[in-house]
């Protein structure tokens, strides 16, 4: 027979046993959320890898400018080097030397003739022999003494700016143009110095020679016009 004080023990260990029950339960939950967060290497080495991308990626315009940045200095190397070019070429022409070749034909020295077109007080204007000369000064400027040998003597000294060659006889002798002025000074009484105006041609024939035709016009007392015609040793 259950005794009161039975029923007492008995209700009072389920309610114990009930109350052991909820605080395992709660405490459970209570200890998952204690453990920390499982940062195993894997994890971190994936954030190390977006970190580093995104620190990898340029800022907007910096691309653009640095490409802006390498075209720049290619066009001012390209600047540079046509300046270098223009001045070597500047300096080329500008630079004396004596006998040097030009652009039209190498220097010489030779002989010919010349035929009076206009007869005057000179021998340019008359038939006359010629001792002819071309000194190269520079790349496009020629001395090209001369001395006529006739009744008297007449110099010329013509100095002359010389083309490039303008055209071919027989596609092989270049004609290369040139044109100046200079003094002219005769031995004959009168005046004996006149200005001088000269345009001719010079041929290359081979290394060694240069033909050569030049008109020529001296203003003494009266004006005197012929054409000489010779041809050139070529000394270098």
């Amino acid at each position: 027979m259950v005794t009161p004080n039975r029923l007492l023990s008995a209700l009072s260990f389920s309610a114990v046993v009930a109350l052991s029950g909820t605080s395992v339960a709660l405490a459970q939950p209570t200890e998952e959320l204690a453990q920390p967060l499982d940062l195993n290497s894997s994890h971190l080495a994936s954030t190390s890898k977006q970190d580093a991308l995104l620190s990898s990626v340029p800022e907007p315009g910096t691309a653009k400018t640095s490409a802006t940045d390498l075209m720049t200095q290619s066009e001012t190397e390209l600047v540079s080097q046509s300046a270098s070019a223009n001045d070597s070429s500047v300096l080329a022409q500008t630079t004396i030397d004596p006998g040097r070749p030009t652009r039209s034909s190498r220097s010489y020295i030779g002989i010919g003739g010349n035929v009076g077109i206009a007869r005057g007080s000179t021998d340019v204007g008359e038939g006359a022999f010629v001792v002819l000369s071309k000194i190269g000064l520079t790349e496009v400027i020629s001395a090209r003494p001369a001395v006529f040998f006739g009744d008297d003597v007449t110099f010329l000294i013509p100095i002359t700016y010389d083309f490039y060659p303008k055209a071919t006889i027989a596609n092989e002798y270049r004609v290369a143009p040139y044109l100046g002025g200079g003094l002219a000074i005769t031995t004959r009484s009168g005046d004996s110095i006149s200005a001088l105006l000269t345009a001719g041609v010079d041929v290359p024939i081979g290394s060694q020679f240069t033909a050569t035709a030049a008109l020529n016009l001296t203003l003494f007392n009266d004006t005197d016009f012929g054409l000489m015609i010779g041809v050139g040793y070529n000394f270098r």
